[in-house]
Formats: C-alpha cells, structure tokens, sequence
C-alpha cells in the first residue's frame, strides 16, 4: 500500500470509528435520561449539554487544535472523548449528572472536530471535496450501524452497555490517531502557531472578511443548518397536519429526498473545486430558499389555479393532488441542496484559508450555525404549534433570500452603477 493509500486508511478510519463510538456514547446517554423518573428533564439536559459545551469551547477549541497543530489536536480530542465517556459510565447509577457528561463530551469534541477537518487540507490538498464527501458519507453510515446496535446492547446488557462499547471503540481509536499524527508529520503537513496568535480571533474574523468567497462559504453553511433544522421541527407538522399525508405516502417523499441528496453529493464531489465551489455552495442556497418558498405557499397558490380548471381536469383539482404535486420536486430539491451544501461549503473552505488558520475557520463556522440556530430552532418549535409550518417555512426562506442578496451585492451595485450611467445625459457620462 503507498503512503498515500496509507494516511487515506487512517484519516477515514480514524473517522468511521469516531462517528461509531460517538452515537454509541450519546444514543447511551439518551437512554440513560429516557429511563430517569424524571424523563423530559433527562432528554433536554442531554441537548443542553451538548449546545452549552459547543457555543462556550467551540473558538477556544479550534484555537487550541491550530496551536498544537492538527495531527495533535486529533489525538488529545480523542483522549478527552475517551475521558468525558469513562466519566459518563461513572454517573450511569446517577442520571441527575447526564447534563455534566454530555457537556464534558461537547466540550472535548470541540478539539477534536476541528482538527480532523483541518487535516483535509494537509492530507488531501487537491482533492478536498472528494475527502469532505467521503466524511460525510462516513458520518451518516457510522451514526446509523451506531443508532441500529445500541437498542441491543441496551436489551442484552442494560443502559451502561452503549456507553461502555463507545470507550472501547475509543481506546481503540486513540493507537489510530497516534498513527495519523505521525504520518502528517512525515507528510509535511504539520504546523504549530504560536499561542498569541492562536488564541487572537481577530485574524479569523479579518480572515472572513478580506476573503468575500470564504465568508459566503461559511454563511451558506449556517444557513444550511438552519433550514435543516427547521424542516427537522416543522416538515413532521407540515406532512402530516396540513397535507395529510398517510405513511405510504410519506415513504414516497423520502424517495426524491433521497435521490437528491445522493445527486447533490455527487456533482459536489466531482465539480466542487476553486471558485466552483463557492458557486456550488450559492446554488445550493438558492435551491434550499426556493424550496422553502414552495413549501410555504406555493402549494396552494397551485390548488387555487387548479379549482378553476376545467372538469375533465377533476383529479388534478384536488387540494391534496395540488399540495403532492408540490411536494415531490421540492423534496427533491431540497435533497439535491442539502446534499450539495457541506460538501461544497468545506471544501471550499479547506482551499480557501491558509494552511494555520484551518482548525480556526472550522471552529468558527461551527460556533456561529450553533448561535445562529439556537434561537430560531427553538422559536419555530413554539411558532410551529402556535400558526402552523408555512410561517416557519418562510421565515427561513426570507433569510436566505437575504444571504442571497448578500452574495450578490457588489454584482448589483456594479449594476445600478452602470444603469445608472447609461440613462445619464451625455455630458455628464463623458465628464
């Protein structure tokens, strides 16, 4: 095997058994708050945790990474892991402390994570989309054999079984990244800053706003999760509520859903490399907005239409035919930009920010969709039962119409600049 092949091995292993031993750990904690007395309490201290440990440690954390380097990084990440597990087992006979154990577990990821994305560039330069695809990739199967095994350890050996297996695979994962570690070295591709300018966030931010492409990047992330997220809280009301759609039906939606995310991934990965990138990560923006917007009231702007269509157009007149007729190709849509966006959003990230600011950027954009869509995710929860989903729908959509207009500001003042000047009398254009 060459050393190419090699560090490939290792950098996706490294990946694969994280991901495993990561839903391990947390599917272990959710079962430990859900079998509480005090059950609804246990499962949002969970979430509180993992938000409270992400927002206060996720700059620190990728400062700390850019410091050690990444390679280093990843091994302490992983040791901290494997102690924030231990020390979850610990409080298995006490579930009052979940929260404190999935805190001790986000904060440790918040080395661990920005290292590992950071590694793309130093182990992958030319092909960073083809790398983020196949994390994410890795990412889904590993969480879902994960999700899948842990309802049987849970039968077969009761609520500290997940959480048990979880630091097993990360005792076996720490030898990996040691091994990580070295082959970066040896590749060239460590680095180490010095702890002032690791720990001065300004460069971050001055960063993001010298490179316009990188900080459109990292905003088309944000609001990627934000619109997932809000189809995650308000698509379950939307089906079932206002569409009324059976579960038969609903299987057929994930259909283009899914085909969309895999078409989406694909093109990303084969085409997602330099200002293509960007671009990719902007028409994704764009799809996942005119998505929303459909859901939001296209629909029944179409049954509207429909009702006064001819009678030998009966079937189609249907509120329900109208709304499916939506439904299919918007699925598909938002598949194909939801599939489209992290891996055109990273890799153009990994291309665009120098070599010692990677774990930084990564930490950063991950704080902000953190901040960003904490607030919201909570408020469409609440605005969800209160007036439905399409407001909701809406409101996400109106941000990314915003970001939209952002991107394509300086395009527009050029615009106005030169429409302006022609209807000009002459003397004041050649003035």
């Amino acid at each position: 095997m060459s050393e190419g092949r090699r560090r490939a091995a290792a950098f996706y292993g490294v990946r694969a058994a994280s991901q495993f031993g990561q839903s391990l750990a947390l599917a272990g904690l959710f079962v430990l708050a859900g079998t509480s007395a005090h059950m609804a309490w246990g499962l949002s201290s969970v979430f509180v945790g993992m938000m409270a440990g992400a927002i206060i440690f996720g700059l620190p954390g990728g400062a700390l990474a850019d410091h050690l380097g990444p390679g280093r990084a990843l091994v302490l990440g992983a040791a901290l892991r494997l102690v924030a597990i231990v020390g979850a087992l610990l409080v298995v006979s006490q579930p009052a402390f979940v929260m404190a154990a999935s805190f001790a577990y986000s904060a440790a990821s918040q080395v661990f994570s920005p290292a590992e994305l950071a590694l793309v560039s130093a182990l992958h330069p030319g092909r960073a989309a083809r790398a983020h695809g196949v994390l994410i990739a890795a990412q889904y199967a590993c969480h879902g054999i994960g999700a899948a095994l842990a309802p049987v350890l849970f039968l077969l050996w009761g609520p500290s079984a997940a959480i048990l297996a979880a630091a097993f695979v990360y005792a076996a994962l720490i030898p990996l990244t040691v091994f990580l570690a070295r082959e970066v070295v040896r590749a060239g591709g460590e680095y180490r800053v010095p702890p002032r300018a690791a720990f001065a966030l300004r460069h971050v931010a001055a960063f993001f706003l010298r490179r316009k492409a990188a900080g459109q990047a990292a905003l088309a992330l944000v609001f990627n999760d934000l619109a997932t997220k809000c189809l995650m809280v308000a698509a379950p009301v939307y089906l079932h509520r206002e569409l009324g759609l059976a579960r038969s039906e609903l299987a057929l939606l994930a259909g283009p859903a899914a085909v969309g995310v895999v078409a989406g991934s694909l093109w990303a990965v084969r085409s997602a490399r330099g200002p293509a990138a960007v671009s990719a990560v902007r028409a994704a923006v764009a799809g996942a907005t005119v998505g929303l917007v459909a859901l939001a009231g296209l629909s029944d702007g179409l049954a509207a239409a429909l009702s006064r269509a001819p009678n030998d157009l009966a079937p189609l007149t249907d509120p329900g035919t109208a709304r499916l007729a939506v439904a299919f190709p918007v699925a598909l849509l938002l598949g194909a930009a939801f599939g489209t966006a992290p891996i055109a959003g990273r890799a153009a990230l990994s291309e665009l920010t120098p070599r010692t600011l990677q774990a930084r950027t990564f930490a950063a954009q991950a704080s902000l969709s953190d901040l960003v869509v904490l607030a919201p995710l909570i408020g469409a929860g609440m605005g969800v039962e209160a007036v439905g989903a399409r407001l909701a729908f809406a409101v996400v959509a109106g941000f990314g119409l915003a970001l939209l207009l952002l991107f394509e500001s300086a395009r527009l003042r050029r615009w106005a600049a030169a429409t302006l000047l022609e209807d000009a009398p002459v003397g004041e254009r050649l003035a």
